[in-house]
């Protein structure tokens, strides 16, 4: 894939998320309902982003692995998704920077409970 195609993705990829979030806190506020489901939906806006370069870039669509692959490597798939996703949440845990209400962290592995996720110091939504 080439720099402008890479480029043309990232920047469409912030120009939807941060149009749509941005105006979203300005008008409505962080507690609104309406600004938590836009949150929510602006998360796929890398995906929408990537199916237009796609449509638009023949280099981005032969770029993409559309075969599953062998099913023996899935456990490890699923291991390195899941360490990625906790590792940087435990580092902060264990380095006292931040708490979490989600997850409690102990030598027999991670407990899920639900409650808020604090980064620094006070409440955080």
């Amino acid at each position: 894939m080439t720099r402008r195609a890479i480029g043309t993705y990232v920047a469409l990829a912030l120009m939807i998320s941060w149009g749509i979030q941005i105006p979203a806190i300005v008008l409505l506020g962080l507690d609104d309902p309406i600004t938590r489901l836009l949150s929510d939906l602006v998360m796929w806006s890398p995906t929408l982003a990537a199916f237009v370069v796609m449509a638009r870039s023949r280099d981005a669509r032969y770029g993409v692995r559309w075969r599953l692959g062998k099913l023996r490597y899935l456990p490890v798939r699923i291991g390195v998704e899941t360490a990625i996703a906790f590792a940087p949440l435990g580092i902060l845990v264990l380095a006292g920077v931040a708490t979490s209400g989600w997850f409690t962290f102990d030598a027999n592995g991670v407990s899920i409970a639900a409650g808020p996720w604090v980064l620094g110091r006070g409440m955080q939504g």
